[in-house]
């Protein structure tokens, strides 16, 4: 009688995949000078010109055998598959894993199939970013001073800062988006501090936090472009649009809970 073995996840989640997964989202070797319109447009435009080397690192090794794991059936721990939290190696490998979790079904997949697959996937970036979360504050992988003592400079560590926690930011979960608020907030005031300038975008934040249309609005302009672009007018960018989703996704969680709260009372008057 033959039984199928269950994938092991330690044999898949290599150092080895995970730092692949980092340099994919992260073309530019260490030590380079960024082009900052580059940086967004290859982060946040969605036009993928690099989907089969994505394909090529991770579909057939690591996405299509978790597939058929099951959710349930994944450990509930995945630092895990980490090395030590104290480790150097520790930001850049937690990155590739929250990554691989959180934005590889965008370059692996289309139409429902896609939806599945970050359905299946996301929960298990937002709960590595919430056991992130449980380390002390100068171990956390989207600490700035973690990627500068491992030798990149501060516009390489403010390029991989946003995708480490995006994962609150896609939960519809207001505890969660509050966090991810607070997250949004010290990244910009970590550049604001350095350049010693104020994100001009302040002004308008009270109009942000109110309209839950003005998402798609910036989306579709989609980052700064041009060669004039620097480092802040992509955080800034990037600080408006995760406040514009943050709004639009607690508007959605606000339906949610009245919708829920009106079926309840609903019931109880049956």
């Amino acid at each position: 009688m033959s039984t199928t073995m269950k994938p092991d996840l330690h044999q898949i989640l290599t150092p080895t995949l995970l730092t692949k997964v980092h340099e994919l989202q992260y073309p530019w070797p260490k030590g380079s000078t960024l082009n900052f319109s580059h940086v967004g447009y290859h982060l946040h435009t969605g036009e993928y010109d690099h989907d089969d080397d994505w394909k090529a690192a991770c579909l057939e090794s690591a996405i299509r055998p978790m597939l058929t794991i099951g959710v349930d059936n994944l450990p509930t721990d995945l630092l895990q598959f980490l090395p030590p939290p104290e480790s150097p190696d520790f930001p850049l490998l937690c990155s590739g894993l929250i990554l691989l979790f959180d934005q590889a079904s965008s370059h692996l997949f289309e139409g429902p199939e896609r939806v599945q697959a970050k359905r299946y996937f996301q929960p298990l970036a937002l709960r590595l970013c919430r056991q992130c979360l449980s380390l002390p504050a100068d171990l956390r992988p989207w600490r700035l001073e973690r990627w500068l003592k491992n030798g990149w400079s501060f516009e390489h560590a403010v390029a991989r800062q946003f995708f480490l926690y995006t994962p609150f930011l896609h939960s519809i979960d207001i505890d969660n988006q509050a966090m991810q608020h607070g997250l949004i907030e010290n990244y910009r005031v970590a550049v604001e501090t350095e350049l010693g300038i104020v994100d001009p975008g302040r002004a308008t934040a009270g109009s942000v936090a109110h309209d839950p249309t003005l998402f798609m609005k910036v989306h579709r302009a989609g980052p700064p472009q041009g060669e004039a672009v620097k480092m802040e007018d992509y955080v800034f960018w990037v600080a408006r649009k995760a406040n514009c989703l943050l709004t639009r996704t607690r508007d959605m969680a606000l339906q949610k809970r009245r919708a829920e709260e009106q079926d309840k009372s609903s019931a109880s008057k049956t």
